[in-house]
């Protein structure tokens, strides 16, 4: 059989993983004329030397597997090879993937609001990537978490709500976890809740004394340390 008809350019729809992951090594996912070879590209066109082949059968099913670089966005292009050695147009661009091992930051990590308060309805804020998510733990090794993880948005604004135990100090830390699993470090963060009224004033007296010509006598005393004295 004389065969001169280039097969239809493949189509790449998906990857396994998706999107971005750690992992390095991913799965594409697409569609192509029976019974010809897949050839997988990183640059449109299929320019020089194929990073992955597999069969039309394998494409379909999702194990043409493509090696990638790490923390580098790329994109996948197809070309196929038909029984008689004619070669498709490369195909449109397919999906990107993103083999990410890089740890997050998190960093400038405080309680809104300030400790000591006598708020039993803080929350943790700080610093890190808006598409993180963060999670607040109670134990040190950040395997304890405190509650569903918020957003990374939500941390670098109003803050992330914990529960607290009244009258006690309250240790907390907080972890970043990025779109592909990487994880931070514990960052600790210390919030003291006080609900207990400072002692009454003692021994107040002024100067000069109760009875005298001074527009402007001032009143001394006694008060709780770290406390501030209002008249």
């Amino acid at each position: 059989v004389f065969d001169n008809v280039a097969p239809s350019a493949p189509t790449l729809s998906a990857t396994t993983p998706p999107g971005t992951s750690r992992d390095a090594s991913v799965n594409i996912i697409g569609s192509v004329e029976a019974n010809t070879t897949v050839f997988v590209f990183f640059d449109a066109g299929c320019p020089g030397t194929a990073v992955a082949t597999g069969s039309a059968d394998a494409l379909l099913d999702g194990s043409v597997v493509v090696a990638v670089p790490y923390n580098v966005t790329v994109r996948f292009y197809a070309q196929s090879t038909d029984l008689a050695g004619n070669t498709s147009p490369c195909s449109d661009a397919g999906p990107s993937y993103l083999a990410d091992n890089i740890d997050p930051t998190l960093s400038n990590v405080t309680t809104s609001p300030a400790s000591p308060s006598n708020s039993m309805t803080p929350t943790i804020r700080g610093t890190t990537a808006n598409e993180n998510n963060v999670q607040i733990h109670t134990a040190s090794d950040c395997n304890a978490p405190a509650g569903a993880p918020g957003t990374g948005t939500l941390f670098n604004d109003a803050g992330v709500p914990v529960s607290v135990v009244s009258n006690q100090l309250n240790s907390f830390w907080a972890q970043a976890i990025d779109p592909a699993g990487n994880i931070s470090t514990c960052n600790p963060v210390i919030y003291v809740h006080d609900g207990v009224p400072p002692d009454s004033p003692t021994g107040l007296n002024t100067t000069p004394a109760t009875v005298g010509q001074s527009a402007t006598p001032t009143v001394r005393g006694t008060i709780e340390p770290g406390t501030t004295g209002n008249l």
